[in-house]
């Protein structure tokens, strides 16, 4: 969220989301989160990908703005939304569909 400046919050943990069972490792004083999540949601090609699914994933649905897509397609590289387009194809239908109105200006 931050990094599409959706947000002014750092993230204050390490978290790391893959396909194995959750668990939770501390590092002096760091704690290092492993989180299970859905393939479809976490195993892509590109960096941008992963970034704007969990954006998406975090905010929900119902708070998919215009302001929200505008500053994602901003922040976008234009010549990587065919990529992000087949990169997320498997994603879930609303995350799909606000990727493809991210996309869809940019082309």
């Amino acid at each position: 969220m931050n990094l599409l400046g959706l947000s002014t919050q750092v993230p204050g943990r390490l978290l790391y989301l893959f396909d194995g069972p959750s668990k939770a490792f501390k590092v002096m004083d760091y704690t290092i989160e492993f989180k299970n999540t859905a393939l479809k949601e976490s195993g892509f090609k590109h960096r941008e990908s992963g970034i704007i699914v969990q954006a998406l994933k975090t905010l929900g649905p119902d708070r998919i703005t215009d302001f929200v897509k505008e500053s994602m397609r901003n922040w976008l590289d234009s010549s990587l939304c065919s990529a992000i387009l087949k990169d997320t194809r498997v994603v879930t239908g609303w995350i799909n569909q606000a990727i493809h109105d991210i996309c869809r200006e940019k082309k």
